[in-house]
């Protein structure tokens, strides 16, 4: 079976938003699953020679595979050897960064809650706050691994967190020191005497 495979890439330009459109057309005998692997291969192929910027054949399939399994579920996604770490530092219940809980609503990056006596609750970040950047990158459309990665770090190290509050006009941003964040396993409350 013949298909004829025609292949825009829009892809944003740096310079004044300027777009570039990568236009590809072949013809084909591909079937079944191999249609989405041949429309991969084109797309890297045309992403590595036109885009702007140079861009690595693995940051452009890590980032497929994530945008992949992001399809699924939201519990779904890639562990690159960094992930892997982050996770383990996440068993082991110690890391540096600012000690925030955030997941991803839509496309926004947004606060679940701040960890006791972290730098981010003594900045006074709220649950609800939205994260619009982190040293100054956008956090529209970022996974939660890549923003996870941004906020941590060496402890004594430096972050600018961009902040949007609801019932404010404007973001603000602020610095934050990482620390070493300590995840409480379990936590009690009395709720009657007794």
């Amino acid at each position: 079976m013949r298909l004829r495979l025609a292949l825009v890439v829009l892809t944003a330009g740096l310079l004044g938003g300027v777009g570039l459109i990568a236009h590809a057309a072949k013809t084909a005998k591909v079937r079944g699953p191999y249609l989405g692997v041949a429309l991969l291969a084109q797309t890297l192929t045309i992403a590595q020679r036109e885009y702007v910027e140079t861009v690595s054949s693995d940051e452009l399939l890590i980032g497929a595979v994530r945008g992949m399994l992001r399809a699924l579920d939201p519990h779904s996604s890639l562990l690159t050897p960094e992930d892997a770490k982050i996770f383990a530092q996440d068993l082991e219940g110690k890391f540096g960064g600012v000690g925030l809980e955030v997941s991803i609503q839509g496309d926004d990056l947004v606060v679940i809650t701040p960890m006791p006596g972290s730098p981010a609750q003594k900045a006074g970040i709220e649950p609800g706050d939205r994260i619009v950047s982190i040293d100054g990158k956008p956090t529209k459309a970022v996974d939660i691994e890549q923003a996870v990665r941004m906020m941590r770090g060496e402890p004594g190290t430096k972050v600018r967190l961009g902040l949007w509050r609801k019932g404010e006009a404007l973001p603000r941003e602020i610095e934050l020191t990482r620390a070493v964040i300590k995840v409480e396993k379990v936590s009690s409350e009395r709720l009657c005497p007794g």
